[in-house]
């Protein structure tokens, strides 16, 4: 079996603020786990902690992404899901269970981040997504 490797999503990396994850990445690769890092948004600050310097896995930054606030999410859709196509095509191709999984657990994570915000979602667009303050996104 190969072995399996972890992947991190996250807003943006290094954070001063988010010392715990970049440990909890180090310990990780002391272990010899496989990491790769998807990163939102490019790092925002010139300091980091030292342990961010031993952490092996480079971080990949995700392209960059318009509002959803200010529109459809079909028109959304259509602005920003082009630089993700050629990724999402090839993984459905390799896992089609998965990938069918995949999109299945996220839209139940996306009705469970809006309900749990009291938003309501209109029927035939989504043209708010509330995500509550203790989901780290």
């Amino acid at each position: 079996m190969a072995e399996s490797t972890v992947a991190y999503v996250v807003k943006g990396y290094p954070r001063l603020s988010e010392i715990f994850i970049a440990s909890e990445i180090d310990r990780l690769e002391q272990l010899g786990q496989q990491l790769r890092l998807f990163v939102l948004k490019p790092a925002d600050e010139a300091h980091h902690h030292a342990v961010v310097d031993r952490i092996v896995a480079r971080p990949e930054h995700l392209p960059a992404t318009s509002s959803l606030s200010d529109r459809s999410l079909a028109r959304w859709l259509v602005g920003n899901l082009g630089p993700f196509l050629p990724a999402l095509a090839r993984t459905a191709r390799r896992h089609p269970a998965r990938a069918v999984r995949t999109v299945g657990f996220v839209a139940a994570e996306s009705w469970r981040a809006i309900s749990m915000t009291g938003a309501v979602v209109p029927t035939r667009s989504c043209r708010y997504l509330l995500i509550p303050p203790f989901v780290n996104v």
